[in-house]
């Protein structure tokens, strides 16, 4: 019974999979091409706790700390010349994804664009600023610790003395 239907009607089925075929070539010719540049990230800063010479931060916490300035709409807004023209940058956060891989010192940023090369030097725009922004703050805590740390020996100096 279906395959006397299916002979019945051969001439339309063939055409449905015709036009079904040509929709689908239509389409994927009216598509921009979308890219995605990606970078990894291998942090290689071991920060450690005052509990203990070997102390280190098992909980990796500046590494989680990568993903949300790779995201940010102000780094992404102080790279947005790299993409050429007039670009709207509020929603270029939107075109990111950062991902920590877990136990690992590795952060993952990929971001998604019309043009390749474009990608590409945005991508690269927010690894140099991310990197240039945790110096920054690393010189920052390591000045803040040595204005303290004469304080602190001098009161333990003075403590020491009978």
């Amino acid at each position: 019974m279906l395959l006397e239907l299916v002979r019945r009607h051969i001439a339309l089925l063939l055409c449905a999979a015709c036009l079904g075929g040509a929709a689908a070539a239509l389409v994927a010719k009216l598509r921009k091409p979308v890219f995605r540049a990606a970078a990894t990230l291998l942090i290689a800063e071991p920060r450690t706790s005052n509990s203990g010479p070997s102390a280190v931060d098992y909980n990796l916490t500046p590494i989680r700390s990568y993903a949300p300035l790779l995201a940010s709409p102000a780094l992404s807004a102080a790279c947005a010349p790299a993409l050429g023209g007039a670009v709207n940058a509020a929603s270029l956060p939107d075109r990111i994804r950062v991902r920590t891989p877990e136990n690992t010192r590795l952060v993952e940023v990929s971001f998604t664009w019309p043009d390749p090369e474009e990608a590409a030097r945005f991508v690269n725009c927010l690894t140099a600023r991310a990197s240039e922004e945790n110096r920054r703050i690393n010189s920052e805590l390591a000045r803040g610790s040595r204005r303290r740390s004469p304080r602190r020996s001098m009161r333990l100096e003075g403590r020491s003395r009978v």
